[in-house]
């Protein structure tokens, strides 16, 4: 023992000890590489979902543009069938005027 009361390790005692040690500071390390491996894998999806993210992100972009461009032919063909009828309207009007004999 020394002077603080502390008993000393006998060697086959201490050994023990540093193989525990060793023991428990192997398992730290597979753990950590472990660890490492999912988080390369969490890596990897991540940015495959990133990937698919932006994909669907241009398809919508490519949607809303094609409903844009659907809605503007929409109201350019209503502008058009309004103005048809004012036409055939208009023709009709011209065509009763004239009698026939």
């Amino acid at each position: 023992m020394d002077w603080f009361g502390n008993r000393f390790l006998d060697a086959g005692e201490s050994a023990g000890a540093a193989e525990a040690v060793q023991s428990d500071m192997d398992r730290i390390t597979s753990a950590a590489g472990e660890s490492q491996v999912m988080l390369q894998g969490i890596a990897a999806a991540m940015e495959e979902q990133s990937g698919t993210m932006r994909e669907i992100d241009s398809g919508l972009s490519m949607l809303r543009s094609i409903g844009n461009d659907s809605a503007t032919a929409s109201e350019e063909m209503a502008m058009t069938m309004s103005s048809l009828l004012d036409i055939a309207e208009e023709t009709t009007k011209r065509l009763r005027s004239f009698k026939l004999s």
